[in-house]
């Protein structure tokens, strides 16, 4: 309790006393107001019951909560009743805002107190103890007067010869006074509670923390932040403006940072910054810092822990060889879809290089340092599919692992996850697939909980997956989950031109140093008109396997011989005007037909239709038919 008046802080001991409540008391004028309040800063003093000006000075501070004991109208009253009764007209001098905050002095109240006390009153207000000196000399010119107010106000009267009554906080008044300051006590334990556990919250994480009010002031901000940006002055209560300006903009405009990068001196670091709202009005912000370094450390070590499990990409769009159009298109086709987030259906016939585009894609995405996950669906049992694919509990079926298992969608959370060879996949397992796509979360087996997860799906398919469709083998609606974007694969009888890339690749893959280069291009080019190359990429690197191993044994015009009949003998040669038919069914014979037709003229839609007398459209279709009979 701080007081000018010793009848004030004995009163107020007196009651405190009585009520069993310790209250430590100083006697001090107005104009001492600053620099008690400094010294009870030192002694970490919460609150402070004072009245009038006083009261005012202090709360201005902010130093601490202030509790005021002002006295109210029935204190007034009590006052008046010390005062003669001949007395006709007392002045009632009293601080402005105690008039004009405290409801209980109405018109209503002041003219029950003047018929109670049966006399005028003249109430006299002022704001400073200038504006109260002034006031009370004009008001001192007008006669012999009685005076109700502070013990300043009486001292003042006393000097003129006037007589006064100072006005003290009655018991009511300070009962309400000590019910309000155990409030305030209460609610600042339970606020300094929270803030504790708030700031163990922020500084326990290994990010900085920063929290500003509207105007970007410093609310809280973790030991991190303070290590990230080493300055004096960022402290609470500064503003964020002259460290971080992009955050103060960012503040005043309501709107969040991502990632912003921001320099420092010469360290580099990451802000991320959310807003606070209440009813759609700024009050403050988030701010997250991250050293730059630290996190591009942290992305290095997930890096190659995901290289040692295998579950990284390893092939970029420059690593798939070829120079011709149709190979060009659909590199560039496929570094369009890299750059969005929709899942990509790839075609292609086996051997043309489907997963080497399936890594490309995922490097080349937003989700490039996230995990590559690998599925060969057609490699798994139908059994152990699903339980791959999504995971399982503990416990959750006979053999199951003790502490369950990881899901491969899960593994791949916020990366990509490549299912090759989808059109294997069974009815059921379409469904979960389905659901977990749907709905980015996945339940394991056996559990009841959804992990939520954000992968970009990537399938291929060796088979018209759309026949799949058609023929009710595959859902219609996981097709076009699965077909946001569609990427076709020529196969390598389409592009004949890269052949040569490729063998010049291969052999140097195979560590080839022999004097026969330029032989086995001649070789492998001469057979190049005559086959329909059904195993793509895949079967040329066979075939030069085959090539430099039997080179040394045999004569190149054998070698040559040989190739020409193996390839005869698997129904793919063609001879001029002549062609060679295995027999067999009718329909593997016209497929055989087709084929051989088809690597004679190069695909040449036009020349096939003509040779086999049908139109284009047939054409297309004979040809398509003939390509899934040699697949199969």
């Amino acid at each position: 309790m701080v007081s000018s008046s010793q009848e004030m802080i004995d009163y107020t001991e007196k009651l405190a006393k009585a009520l069993g409540i310790d209250i430590y008391t100083v006697k001090a004028s107005v104009e001492d107001a600053e620099k008690i309040a400094t010294v009870f800063k030192k002694k970490d003093v919460k609150c402070i019951m004072a009245r009038g000006r006083m009261a005012d000075i202090l709360h201005e501070l902010q130093m601490f909560s202030v509790v005021s004991c002002n006295p109210m109208a029935f204190d007034i009253t009590k006052a008046l009743t010390l005062v003669p009764v001949d007395v006709k007209e007392v002045v009632v001098a009293v601080y402005e805002p105690v008039i004009s905050y405290n409801t209980m002095f109405s018109k209503d109240v002041i003219s029950a107190m003047e018929e109670v006390s049966g006399r005028k009153l003249v109430f006299l207000t002022y704001q400073s103890n200038a504006d109260l000196k002034n006031r009370l000399h004009e008001q001192l010119k007008k006669g012999k007067l009685w005076y109700v107010g502070t013990k300043s106000i009486v001292n003042i009267a006393g000097e003129h010869g006037q007589k006064g009554i100072e006005l003290l906080s009655g018991e009511e008044t300070m009962l309400n006074a000590f019910s309000e300051a155990f409030n305030v006590l209460g609610n600042q334990k339970r606020i300094f509670r929270e803030s504790a556990i708030l700031s163990d919250i922020i500084d326990i994480t290994k990010q900085g923390v920063i929290t500003t009010d509207a105007g970007g002031k410093i609310t809280a901000i973790n030991s991190h932040a303070l290590r990230l940006i080493p300055e004096e002055d960022l402290q609470v209560g500064k503003s964020i403006v002259p460290f971080l300006p992009a955050s103060a903009k960012a503040i005043k405009s309501g709107e969040e940072l991502q990632d912003e990068v921001c320099f420092l001196k010469n360290k580099k670091i990451i802000i991320n910054q959310r807003p606070f709202f209440l009813e759609e009005e700024v009050i403050g912000a988030l701010i997250n810092i991250q050293d730059a370094e630290v996190i591009e450390q942290l992305e290095g070590k997930i890096r190659n822990q995901l290289k040692q499990r295998g579950l990284v990409a390893r092939w970029r769009f420059k690593d798939i060889l070829g120079n011709s159009p149709e190979i060009n298109q659909a590199k560039k086709k496929a570094a369009a879809f890299a750059r969005t987030e929709y899942n990509i259906l790839i075609s292609g016939e086996t051997g043309t290089g489907k997963e080497m585009f399936a890594h490309s894609i995922h490097l080349a995405s937003k989700k490039h340092k996230g995990p590559f996950i690998v599925v060969n669906c057609s490699a798994l049992p139908e059994s152990l599919l699903e339980s791959e694919l999504f995971g399982y509990a503990p416990g959750a079926f006979t053999g199951a692992r003790k502490e369950g298992k990881t899901g491969l969608f899960e593994l791949a959370n916020d990366g990509t996850i490549f299912l090759d060879e989808i059109n294997s996949v069974n009815y059921h397992t379409q469904s979960r697939l389905l659901r977990v796509i749907e709905e980015k979360r996945v339940m394991r087996l056996g559990s009841d909980r959804y992990t939520n997860i954000d992968v970009r799906v990537i399938s291929a398919a060796n088979k018209n997956l759309w026949d799949a469709v058609m023929e009710g083998k595959f859902r219609r609606d996981l097709y076009f989950r699965l077909n946001e974007l569609a990427l076709v694969i020529p196969p390598l009888r389409q592009r004949t031109e890269d052949i040569p890339l490729f063998i010049n690749s291969f052999l140097k893959k195979f560590g080839y140093r022999g004097q026969k280069k330029e032989e086995i291009m001649s070789l492998i080019q001469n057979l190049v008109p005559h086959h329909a190359w059904p195993g793509n990429v895949r079967e040329l690197e066979n075939l030069l396997k085959r090539i430099i191993t039997l080179l040394n044994q045999t004569s190149l015009a054998e070698l040559t011989n040989e190739l020409y009949d193996d390839f005869s003998a698997k129904k793919y040669m063609t001879e001029g005007k002549h062609i060679m038919v295995s027999l067999g069914t009718l329909e593997e014979m016209e497929n055989e037909i087709v084929s051989q037709v088809a690597a004679l003229y190069n695909n040449d839609i036009g020349r096939i239709a003509a040779t086999l007398g049908v139109s284009k459209t047939t054409g297309w279709r004979r040809l398509k038919r003939a390509m899934d009979g040699i697949r199969k």
